[in-house]
């Protein structure tokens, strides 16, 4: 009995190691495909995405280079706001409608991935998801 009780505290101490994660995670991501965080980038989209604050949302945006391509990554205070942006924000809703929502999410961040080609916008949203 308390070999089984060992095993599943182990399993669950891995599951929740496995679900803490956060932004720097994601940036490490990025970063180690070779793409650089851009200020500027992230300025101008999120002048771009005003709507979050007119629905009183607040969100940060990140934003990072490699070539033609860019990552604009979302990030939500709580998965409901995120929930809640999906349901109300036409502009989220527009700029994630050519793409599978599920592989744009995780937790409380939504990558927006802009390429050329659809191999460069699924190698951000694979790089997303590391």
């Amino acid at each position: 009995m308390k070999k089984y009780f060992m095993i599943a505290l182990s399993l669950l101490f891995v599951l929740a190691l496995s679900a803490c994660f956060n932004y720097k995670d994601i940036e490490d991501n990025f970063v180690e495909a070779g793409y650089t965080y851009s200020e500027e980038s992230s300025f101008i989209v999120k002048s771009l995405l005003s709507e979050f604050e007119e629905d009183g949302i607040d969100v940060t945006i990140h934003a990072f280079n490699k070539d033609v391509q860019v990552a604009v990554v979302i990030e939500f205070e709580n998965e409901k706001d995120l929930e809640e942006s999906l349901e109300n924000n036409s502009l989220l809703v527009s700029l994630m409608s050519d793409f599978d929502q599920e592989e744009l999410i995780r937790k409380e961040y939504i990558v927006i991935p802009i390429a050329i080609t659809e191999e460069g916008e699924q190698q951000i949203i694979d790089t997303f998801h590391e």
